[in-house]
């Protein structure tokens, strides 16, 4: 049997034999969740299934990326009719695919932001959108927010302000890191309904301290998801930081990688809760539900800066990736994922609330809509990090068949990003487990 027709028949494979494979195989760079990670064989909307059989519910939708659901009947329908025409040309020819997906983004995106450049994967869409910002103010400094998480080719891991995701290596120079609203830890020790977002006011003093007074722009998530699901809970931030950035004669970009697409209920993109326009938006992850695509777009007059070859993807609006996409937005008007978002999410929410109220464990929730996160501290009042304690929270939510993720800037935030495709009984059962699996840690604490 060849190694084709033995990939085609996953579940014939232990999960043992494809970590070996991988330890021979595979940079070590690699890494996966759990000391003993299920090998996936089987995807059906919120539901995976391993090699043995065992299905898991899933509320990380790999990594805040399959939205609409595993093996969604309307995308995959698409993808096949689509493979049978045409697979993959290049953008040196023109598509059809590619032509009406960009049609439908604009369509969908606030007004005025009608230009699209298509790639593979939100890293790319940052890089892309950040070099044509660079080109069109004549500036090469960008700033960040502190505890973000933008990608990871070279020019974005230096606009991503996390330890743990950077490395010893040369950055390409003129990055600001700017105070984050992590209300939960306050750098400036203010409390959120009486503060004067002094966290996005000193970016004024680090951008006139650092610069000769103009500025590429700033990149910002409107909720962190990496960083731990980071919410302002002023909406002044975000409407102060965008006023610091045009002072400075930079534009605003919002990373919508994980926000974007109704994935927080109340509107289609995250910075639309924060009553500001960008003037780039980029995009991935939900994008194409699963399906590898990125994107950024933009108003006219800036994306008028770019000449032939600027910018360039091999694979960027391939026809499959085209269709994907195209299916997935129109399932995502079609079935309203944005009301769904904000029913399903306020049913996490509340169960969260109620989980926090009996948990010591749970320091703090935050979140909207399918985008929900809870920090877990070992002292309340001290807010220390729970490391080894969220690494035990998911092993046990894994054993009870649940899969969660993780984040924040010590890795103690368990993070809910699911795909809408998740029934309410899906989210009562993984929301039962959650709290289980948090009660046996505490008592393990406790002995």
């Amino acid at each position: 049997m060849s190694l084709l027709e033995k990939a085609l028949e996953p579940e014939k494979f232990s999960a043992e034999e494809i970590l070996d494979l991988e330890r021979k195989h595979m940079v070590p760079a690699l890494v996966h969740y759990y000391k003993e990670p299920p090998l996936i064989v089987k995807g059906e909307m919120g539901t995976l299934t391993d090699t043995d059989g065992k299905d898991y519910i899933d509320m990380f939708g790999g990594v805040c990326t399959v939205w609409a659901g595993h093996n969604h009947p309307y995308i995959t329908d698409a993808l096949k009719k689509q493979l049978d025409k045409l697979g993959h040309t290049t953008t040196l020819y023109p598509t059809v695919p590619m032509a009406l997906y960009a049609k439908k983004m604009a369509e969908m995106s606030p007004e005025g932001l009608d230009q699209c450049f298509f790639v593979n994967s939100g890293s790319e869409a940052n890089e892309a959108a950040i070099h044509m910002t660079k080109k069109y103010t004549g500036s090469s400094i960008m700033c960040s927010l502190n505890e973000a998480f933008h990608g990871r080719t070279l020019m974005v891991m230096g606009l991503t302000q996390q330890g743990s995701w950077r490395q010893n290596v040369p950055y390409p120079s003129g990055v600001i890191g700017i105070p984050n609203a992590n209300c939960y830890r306050c750098d400036f020790g203010k409390d959120p309904e009486t503060c004067d977002v002094d966290c996005a006011r000193f970016a004024d003093k680090m951008i006139k301290c650092q610069t000769a007074g103009k500025i590429g722009g700033i990149i910002a998530e409107p909720i962190q998801g990496v960083g731990g699901i980071v919410i302002p809970k002023n909406p002044e931030y975000m409407k102060t930081l965008y006023e610091i950035v045009k002072k400075y004669d930079g534009l605003f970009i919002s990373d919508e990688v994980q926000t974007g697409f109704g994935r927080t209920g109340e509107h289609m993109w995250g910075i639309e809760y924060w009553g500001i326009k960008p003037d780039i938006m980029t995009m991935a992850k939900s994008i194409g539900s699963g399906f590898p695509i990125g994107a950024f777009i933009t108003r006219t007059d800036i994306a008028d800066c770019l000449k032939p070859k600027d910018l360039f993807s091999t694979f960027g609006g391939n026809p499959l990736a085209s269709i994907a996409g195209l299916a997935n937005l129109e399932l995502i008007e079609k079935e309203d994922y944005m009301g769904q978002a904000k029913k399903k999410g306020a049913v996490i929410r509340k169960r969260l609330e109620e989980i926090f109220e009996e948990r010591e464990l749970v320091g703090d929730i935050r979140g909207l809509g399918f985008m929900q996160g809870f920090e877990l501290v070992t002292d309340r009042d001290k807010k220390t990090p729970a490391v080894g304690e969220t690494a035990a929270v998911m092993e046990i939510c894994k054993e009870k068949g649940l899969f969660v993720g993780k984040g924040g800037l010590f890795g103690n935030v368990i993070r809910i990003q699911p795909p809408i495709a998740l029934t309410y009984q899906q989210i009562e059962e993984a929301m039962d487990i959650i709290d289980t699996a948090l009660s046996e840690v505490e008592k393990g604490l406790l002995k």
